[in-house]
């Protein structure tokens, strides 16, 4: 069931991010992956504020799932699918990512998912997701001696994704995203493709589009299939209500 809101839950659910931002050094535009695991350590308990951040590659983007608060990268301009599938771990990899896990192998599944001949493979993306947040290689059967992997370390799913600086999402850029557990802000989005507003409805939870200039009948058709809340501008709430 969707709920659409407008966009005051979002500014309340950023204040305390950017407060700690604004008492924190500034990170330079570009990191490496152990600067980055350095930053996911030093701030464990807290949301993670990245914004002046340009442009990140899709190991940066798995080191960040390690971080189980909420992370704002409103700095991104643009991000490819890859990056974006990593994203989606974001909050779920409590154990740290997995060491024997082929990443360029991963790479490759993702791409092949998110942007398939016949659209995003949807509940394949969410398998190799899940799989990986669980501490599993993609495609390994469980424990056998257990039939389930161990009780994570600290709770997943809460952790919010802020990517502002996005302006307009491709299909599978928005396939692989929607696989993200928790909030997922994309505040800067303008306008969204019917093929991006239905690859997003796979999202689960809080889907916050507080920036859209307009809101076409099939797109807000498609975005009626998400199940939890979207926010948008007050101006199109109110258009919503009217009709």
């Amino acid at each position: 069931m969707t709920t659409i809101r407008a966009r005051a839950w979002t500014v309340c659910l950023l204040t305390s991010a950017l407060r700690l931002a604004a008492a924190q050094e500034s990170p330079p535009s570009t990191l490496t992956v152990d600067q980055i695991g350095e930053l996911v350590a030093q701030a464990s308990d807290e949301p993670l504020v990245l914004d002046q951040v340009s442009a990140i590659t899709p190991e940066i983007a798995l080191k960040l799932g390690e971080h189980l608060q909420g992370l704002s990268l409103d700095g991104l301009a643009a991000l490819d699918p890859q990056s974006a599938g990593m994203l989606a771990l974001h909050g779920r990899l409590t154990e740290g990512v997995p060491q024997d896990l082929d990443v360029e192998g991963l790479l490759g599944r993702i791409a092949d998912l998110a942007d398939g001949e016949d659209g995003p493979d949807f509940e394949g993306l969410e398998r190799l997701v899940g799989d990986i947040g669980s501490g599993m290689s993609p495609g390994a059967e469980p424990d056998a001696a257990g039939g389930e992997t161990d009780e994570p370390t600290a709770e997943a799913g809460d952790a919010w994704l802020s990517l502002g600086g996005l302006t307009s999402l491709a299909p599978e850029v928005a396939a692989a995203l929607a696989m993200h557990e928790g909030p997922l802000l994309l505040d800067g989005v303008e306008s969204l493709t019917l093929e991006s507003a239905e690859a997003l409805a796979a999202h689960v939870g809080e889907l916050s589009l507080a920036g859209l200039k307009s809101l076409p009948a099939d797109v807000r058709d498609a975005l009626a299939a998400h199940d939890g809340t979207v926010v948008l501008p007050d101006e199109l709430v109110n258009a919503v209500a009217d009709e």
